[in-house]
């Protein structure tokens, strides 16, 4: 059962720089949400690296980075094109914060925000975008409303 489960997160793993994936456990097979298998040697390891000297300060946009970084690890010419090789206009998706440790630990709004713009360079609409966490009120002490 360990080795099983292993081998299942270690997939998972490697698939979710490739974008939202569904994974089937029989025979460990690995899908993105386009149907469309996913190639580990192309996916495993990947990292990308984005700087920005205008951007040192915790306080600052994140949106440029996270589009530079975003374009880097899809291999695509820009942002839009990017978020569209992750993600289609008709899904519904959900981002998940980590709100437990509370307001100085949880990812911040501004983050999320450039987030949910990709999201909208993919084509999904706001109604089809959900930021949650386990609990409203780990949210709220996270600062979020």
């Amino acid at each position: 059962m360990n080795g099983n489960r292993r081998r299942f997160l270690r997939q998972a793993a490697d698939a979710l720089l490739a974008g939202p994936v569904l994974l089937a456990g029989a025979g460990g097979l690995v899908r993105n949400a386009f149907g469309e298998a996913l190639s580990p040697d192309r996916w495993k390891g990947r990292v990308a690296e984005a700087r920005d000297p205008a951007y040192t300060s915790f306080d600052a946009d994140p949106q440029v980075i996270l589009d530079r970084a975003l374009c880097r690890l899809v291999e695509a010419d820009t942002p839009a094109e990017a978020w569209k090789r992750l993600f289609r206009a008709d899904d519904v998706v959900a981002v998940k914060v980590n709100a437990l440790a509370g307001r100085n630990l949880a990812p911040g709004w501004p983050l999320v925000k450039a987030v949910v713009r990709g999201l909208g360079l993919a084509g999904i609409r706001p109604q089809q975008i959900i930021v949650w966490d386990r609990s409203s009120r780990e949210l709220q002490r996270a600062g979020y409303r």
